[in-house]
């Protein structure tokens, strides 16, 4: 099975190819940004339920993935911002010289680079937690309140870059709560250089209810990605009542 497409599309057909036949070959040719930085490397493939983002799916490689930023040019610009947030999310999680070139007026011309140094972040995280039960959960800043948004804006207020805009800056805010450093405001400046959205325009209950059901809950416990610095993030346990408090002050 051949994904030509976007990340959405990626998905659906990568869980068709996991689960037809007991599995069959796939090849994802990701034609959005966000698609070739993210969703078309390292095997998640899956489909929303209405309770929550991606609760039904599979761990499935490809077998290649075939990148070609030339594709780009056809996106209109706010399909290519929407990429840029996952970019950005490379940046403070693993390699701040990421977000100098972002933050240059003429980024764009430099996003083959780009694409490059996220895959590879992104290939050497998974190839050390292929499943996602520990180092390759920091890849998830900005995605916990993130999914939660797109679930209460029924997952077509917002896109998915979008939300992650906003869940990055939620995060950063709540990092700041728990007493580190607040790295707020640069980030907010980066998001609006690119042309994304920073604010949380939704209820904090509603919000912090929405989280519970996501995947990265545990117990009694939410792990969500705290940025101690550009470039360094860690997976931090919150106790649901204390982030239920904090939540509630965003």
């Amino acid at each position: 099975m051949i994904a030509l497409c976007g990340g959405v599309v990626g998905d659906i057909t990568g869980f068709a190819a996991a689960t037809f036949l007991r599995g069959v070959s796939l090849c994802q040719i990701p034609t959005t940004l966000l698609a070739q930085v993210d969703s078309s490397v390292g095997g998640k493939t899956g489909v929303d339920l209405p309770e929550g983002k991606n609760l039904v799916g599979a761990f499935y490689q490809p077998r290649l993935v075939l990148i070609d930023p030339n594709v780009l040019a056809s996106l209109p610009d706010s399909t290519f911002a929407d990429g840029m947030a996952e970019v950005v999310k490379y940046g403070y999680i693993s390699n701040r010289d990421i977000l100098t070139k972002v933050s240059q007026p003429d980024y764009k011309s430099n996003i083959e680079n780009i694409i490059y140094e996220c895959v590879k972040i992104k290939r050497d995280v998974v190839a050390i937690d292929e499943h996602d039960t520990g180092l390759r959960m920091i890849l998830n800043f900005g995605h916990t309140i993130g999914h939660a948004a797109e679930k209460l804006g029924n997952y077509t207020d917002l896109t998915h870059g979008q939300a992650v805009a906003i869940g990055m800056v939620a995060a950063m805010r709540l990092s700041a709560l728990l007493g580190n450093e607040d790295l707020t405001a640069p980030l907010i400046d980066l998001l609006k250089h690119i042309g994304l959205p920073t604010e949380l325009n939704y209820d904090r209950e509603a919000i912090f209810n929405a989280l519970l059901s996501d995947k990265k809950k545990f117990g009694a416990t939410v792990n969500f990605i705290l940025v101690r610095e550009a470039g360094r993030a860690e997976i931090t346990p919150i106790d649901a009542e204390k982030l239920h408090e904090d939540v509630l002050k965003l």
